[in-house]
């Protein structure tokens, strides 16, 4: 769990570069945040691979029998697109339900991946006069 004034400051940061309901896109590629100002019913969404950083409000995300509990302090990944439900529990026009959002891009992760297999098996053993 994260400390409760680094958390504070985050929601204070998105909250002011999160004007409208939904989802809002950023500048910054791959990343964005959401607001919601009411809570929602259970229904069925799309989970697409993201690392969700809530900072207030309360979610749950239903994977199978799985529930999976999202709110401050508690992050959610997701590696792969999923076929899940959804359900905002906590949210108010005082007090709306905020995170941010990353995209992982899974091409990108799969190179990087790559790589460091490559430079895995390309280490040398270490010798010289010191190592026995």
């Amino acid at each position: 769990m994260y400390q409760l004034d680094q958390i504070q400051e985050l929601n204070r940061l998105i909250a002011t570069h999160t004007p409208k309901e939904g989802l809002n896109v950023s500048r910054i590629n791959n990343f964005g945040t959401y607001k919601a100002s009411s809570t929602q019913k259970r229904s069925p969404v799309i989970e697409e691979p993201t690392i969700l950083i809530p900072t207030q409000g309360q979610k749950y995300c239903y994977a199978g029998e799985k529930k999976h509990k999202i709110c401050a302090g508690n992050l959610f990944v997701s590696f792969f697109p999923m076929s899940v439900e959804g359900e905002i529990v906590e949210a108010s026009q005082e007090k709306p339900l905020l995170l941010a959002g990353i995209r992982l891009d899974l091409g990108k992760m799969a190179d990087l991946l790559l790589k460091i297999e490559r430079l895995d098996n390309q280490m040398i053993e270490p010798t010289g006069p010191y190592l026995s």
